[in-house]
């Protein structure tokens, strides 16, 4: 898209590092599920987000967009506009002459038709869907929007669908010679496409991009862009609109589907609409008098799907089949679109299936029986004469995207290789994967066939890259085990003073860097108490708040310990080990290395966590909530009560109530740190966040918010069943501010097969 060249902007759906942990975690821990019942700004009758969001939700839809080779690359979002299916959405989201993909709210993938009108400046195209069921957004006003009005969005942010935001215009300006709205909201991947609409629920603007240098601010095409496309649309049948690896229509025709070439291979996108998705694509050259061969290599990219060769079909419902699915070989006899009407003639298991790689599929029709062969293995011969006459090519079914290459017709096509030869082949391969051959000694017989040695070796790295993949996963599960186990037995005592903090958050550190030797640090603490010990004159020896400036001094004045602030978000400063090597940290981490030391020192020491930071006070005998406070990102700064609630992070209209300053406990203290490490990864790699949440729920088994994240980032890594087990949890409890009904959706979309 055009906005590629701006330094400062980006689309929406470009990934992005936020800076602000707290606000990623809520976006993920809510999934849209507990919704803000905020009201938006002045305007007639505003209505709350959670019922703007109710209004505005049937209409919105996600968008898949496909990059050159044809693959998914990632979720947008677009909206329904009319009754007849029309749907809008940013250009950069689909991509110009690429494949449109969408789903509906329940599953759906309806088929897109046309191409209603599109503006690459603009970035903005409008296409039709066949499905007229879902309601339409009212369109609003096109006037400009003044400052401050209220707006909401609706999209798919970093893949969490239909999510929520609200907001406000900060300003309507002219970027790059286009009138665009500046907002004052998060705007994430995958929010591109999505409506933006008033107080009202009506349509004003569709997001289109955010700022890369600061969170909250984002921009939107305002309605009337889209007006004046509808007023002059330029409609284009879906087939015409695609032009990146189209087929050779002189050579090829597609039934149902999407079809495409590239580098010489062809992929089959989406399915048909019939029973089992089956999809045809037809090479129209006339096959050869019977008999004749047809053949094709082909590469599922899900097993429980099919694809292979077609042949004697009339360029209906009628034809053959031969084909991979399931891990077996099957033949069958398609006469009609029902299942009543298919016969399966056979279905094979063949050791010479090569799961997961490209297996070379032929088909040679006799006048009296059909002859099937597997990588050069004949593996069905059948006298089957009911077809004769039609067309050859290739066939798909269900949600797989097959690959074929090296498609064949003619009387005699042949295998490249013979089956023999092939075996022998494979047994070079196969000793050179075990280490009994050296490769060089292999070069000479796999050169002589070097087609069919490449897709043996492909074959053979894929099954070793599973392999690798399975041990590297079962390796790291038992160092997660091995870690929390430890932890849990650290945590797992009759008071909090008898848990050992410093070794507790040692472990967390352990989780990332299995090469850690915890007892070294511990020892490295009680060195370092004994250092400072030995500088106490025997005055600051019976005084403990000259004790607690001594340690202070110790540490950020003559040992140089400081809070991190060019590097804050590096998982580093939440590692007790390298807050001890590098003298720098967060907050927290400074407060246990400061307690740590501290009891060292018989000093009466407590963390204070208070909203968006972590402070210590000194809680002498007699007078606990006396004492004064220590900002130790600040170089230990001495720190009185109304100072300390200058540092939370609530509205200063929000006064901290005193349970803000009772002291953490050990346990609280470590449920601070993996909070912190969860916010660094969900920013990064959301997928990273899990053996922390795993941990904290350990810890903290009642944390709704964290378990609701750890249901969607299951659900996302494809593990319905263990993202099923935590939002019933959620359901069952019922925690404060849980939308139940939410939770009911999602339950139903995490049982979907």
């Amino acid at each position: 898209p055009r906005w590629g060249k701006l330094s400062r902007w980006m689309p929406a759906d470009s990934m992005l590092v936020s800076p602000d942990m707290r606000n990623t975690i809520f976006a993920l821990g809510c999934l849209c599920l507990c919704i803000s019942r905020s009201v938006v700004a002045e305007g007639p009758e505003p209505l709350p987000v959670d019922k703007i969001a109710d209004k505005v939700r049937p209409s919105v839809l996600t968008v898949i967009n496909a990059g050159r080779e044809g693959y998914a690359q990632g979720l947008g979002t677009g909206f329904v506009i009319s009754k007849d299916g029309l749907v809008v959405t940013n250009l950069h989201v689909v991509g110009e002459a690429r494949p449109i993909a969408v789903e509906l709210q329940d599953g759906r993938r309806p088929k897109v038709t046309e191409v209603v009108g599109w503006s690459r400046k603009d970035d903005l195209i409008v296409f039709r869907i066949d499905v007229l069921d879902v309601p339409p957004l009212t369109m609003g006003p096109g006037d400009k929007m003044a400052q401050g009005t209220a707006v909401v969005a609706m999209g798919n942010p970093l893949g969490l669908r239909y999510s929520v935001v609200s907001g406000v215009v900060s300003e309507v300006r002219d970027v790059e010679g286009q009138e665009l709205i500046q907002l004052a909201m998060p705007v994430e991947k995958g929010n591109s496409g999505g409506p933006l609409v008033d107080a009202e629920g009506r349509l004003r603007g569709i997001v289109n991009m955010k700022s890369a240098v600061t969170d909250n601010l984002g921009y939107a095409i305002p309605v009337a862009t889209l007006q004046a496309i509808l007023a002059n649309p330029a409609p284009m049948q879906i087939g015409n609109w695609l032009t990146i690896g189209k087929l050779n229509p002189k050579l090829w025709k597609a039934t149902e589907a999407t079809w495409t070439q590239r580098a010489g291979r062809i992929i089959a996108h989406g399915q048909g609409e019939g029973f089992g998705g089956r999809a045809l694509c037809i090479y129209q050259p006339t096959p050869p008098e019977i008999p004749y061969e047809v053949s094709v290599r082909v590469k599922l990219d899900d097993p429980s799907g099919a694809g292979g060769l077609a042949f004697c079909a009339d360029g209906g419902d009628t034809h053959y089949g031969f084909y991979p699915t399931a891990g077996k070989l099957r033949l069958t006899r398609f006469e009609g679109p029902e299942v009543s009407s298919w016969t399966i003639l056979q279905d094979v298991d063949s050791p010479h299936f090569q799961k997961g790689g490209w297996n070379h599929l032929r088909v040679r029709v006799e006048a009296d029986k059909l002859r099937c062969f597997l990588n050069g293995h004949e593996i069905i011969t059948l006298p089957e004469m009911d077809l004769r006459t039609g067309r050859v090519g290739l066939c798909k079914f269900r949600q797989t995207e097959p690959e074929f290459r090296d498609f064949r017709l003619g009387k005699e096509v042949g295998a490249s290789v013979g089956a023999d030869a092939q075996d022998e082949l494979r047994q070079v391969v196969n000793a050179v994967t075990r280490g009994d051959q050296p490769p060089d000694q292999a070069l000479t017989p796999l050169a002589g066939h070097p087609e069919t040695s490449r897709d043996l070796i492909e074959d053979a790295l894929l099954t070793l890259d599973k392999r690798s993949r399975e041990l590297k996963k079962l390796s790291t599960s038992i160092h997660e085990h091995e870690v929390l186990t430890a932890l849990q037995q650290v945590l797992h005592k009759d008071t909090d003073a008898a848990i050992n903090l410093a070794e507790a958050a040692l472990l967390i550190a352990r989780l990332d860097n299995p090469d850690l030797i915890i007892a070294d640090y511990l020892a490295e603490l009680d060195r370092l108490a004994q250092e400072i010990k030995d500088l106490l004159t025997d005055e600051e020896k019976a005084d403990a708040s000259l004790r607690t400036e001594r340690l202070l001094r110790w540490l950020f004045i003559e040992n140089g310990y400081h809070g991190s602030r060019d590097d804050y978000y590096s998982k580093s400063n939440s590692y007790l080990n390298e807050v001890m090597d590098d003298r720098e940290g967060l907050p927290v981490l400074l407060a246990v290395l400061f307690l740590e030391i501290g009891s060292r020192l018989d000093l009466p020491l407590a963390g204070i966590p208070v909203p968006g930071h972590f402070l210590v006070q000194l809680r002498p005998a007699d007078a606990p909530d006396a004492g004064p406070y220590f900002d130790l990102f600040d170089r230990g700064k001495k720190l009185n009560r109304t100072q300390a609630a200058e540092l939370s992070s609530l509205p200063p209209d929000d006064p901290l109530m005193d349970e803000a300053f009772r002291p953490a406990t050990k346990r609280d203290t470590i449920v601070r740190i993996l909070r912190n490490l969860i916010g660094i990864e969900l920013n990064r790699q959301a997928d990273a966040a899990l053996p922390y949440l795993n941990f904290l729920l350990t810890v903290n088994p009642d944390a709704p918010s964290e378990r609701l994240s750890r249901a969607v980032l299951l659900f996302k890594s494809d593990h319905p069943a263990a993202a099923r087990t935590d939002v019933e949890w959620l359901k069952e409890h019922r925690p404060d501010g849980m939308d139940i009904e939410r939770l009911e959706e999602f339950l139903q979309q995490l049982s979907r097969p």
